[in-house]
């Protein structure tokens, strides 16, 4: 089993904007560039490099989860982009699936477009803008309320900022194994794989994928997951993952059941 199979969502930051950023300190994205001080860019995702490196990841790595064509950004105000993008990697993996997460205050005039993802999730800041009703209505119509079984279509939720922003280090847990670097490869606008949204300062040094190479990142990422998925972790596990504050990951996700399986198997065969 390649690796690839085990991850059940590769997320691609093709933009780096968000118009409520000046509202969410708590979020990254206020931090503008200061949040890739640690790391390189020297280059961006863009429409080619974009769909290649979810191309290498389908042909070599049997990745077959979600595509996630958002991060730490706002999708929708580069809609031609991120559709663009999922168009291309539709027409070799028509199979793979697309999400987007947005804060619903971005949607275009015209929805048609959006019916291209297989899931929205939209999060209701309840601030200074919020998403409108009709045209959340109009996406119910084009993709589905949301249901879990299979996960599909729409599911507006209530946001809450979290305390992430702030240092992620706490006290020693090597003995709390972490499964959640199997929820998502996230791959930030300037090419940097990180081992989990939490570490969006990216510590754990994954690669940068348009420097070092899919294979490269990936080498790294399995070296990594291996390290953080037992009890207790190994020496050469990143110090950020040592003493990570967030503990309640110790449950394999479920968004794409075969990759659950996939990595399952992977752990077992990894004790």
């Amino acid at each position: 089993m390649k690796i690839g199979a085990t991850i059940q969502m590769v997320s691609l930051e093709l933009s780096l904007g968000c118009n409520l950023s000046h509202i969410h300190p708590q979020c990254p994205n206020s931090l503008g560039s200061s949040r890739y001080q640690l790391l390189p860019r020297d280059q961006k995702l863009n429409h080619d490099n974009a769909v290649g490196i979810i191309k290498e990841l389908y042909d070599n790595f049997d990745f077959r989860g979600w595509v996630g064509l958002s991060f730490y950004n706002e999708p929708l105000l580069y809609l031609d982009r991120i559709i663009s993008v999922a168009k291309s990697i539709r027409e070799f993996a028509p199979e793979l699936k697309f999400m987007i997460t947005t804060n619903g205050t971005c949607f275009p005039e015209d929805m048609s477009p959006l019916k291209i993802f297989d899931w929205i999730g939209v999060t209701n800041y309840r601030d200074l803008e919020t998403p409108n009703e009709e045209k959340l209505d109009e996406l119910r119509n084009l993709i589905g309320e949301g249901t879990w079984d299979p996960p599909h279509g729409l599911f507006v939720t209530n946001g809450r900022l979290d305390r992430r922003i702030e240092s992620n280090i706490g006290v020693e847990r090597l003995h709390t194994p972490c499964l959640y670097p199997f929820k998502d490869l996230a791959i930030d606008y300037y090419g940097n794989c990180h081992i989990c949204c939490f570490d969006w300062l990216g510590r754990a040094n994954v690669g940068n994928i348009l420097i070092d190479g899919v294979a490269g990142c990936m080498y790294n990422w399995e070296r990594i997951v291996r390290s953080i998925t037992i009890s207790p972790m190994t020496d050469d596990a990143p110090d950020v993952c040592k003493c990570c504050k967030h503990v309640k990951f110790k449950k394999l996700d479920s968004i794409n059941k075969e990759a659950q399986q996939a990595a399952k198997l992977w752990l077992s065969s990894h004790p």
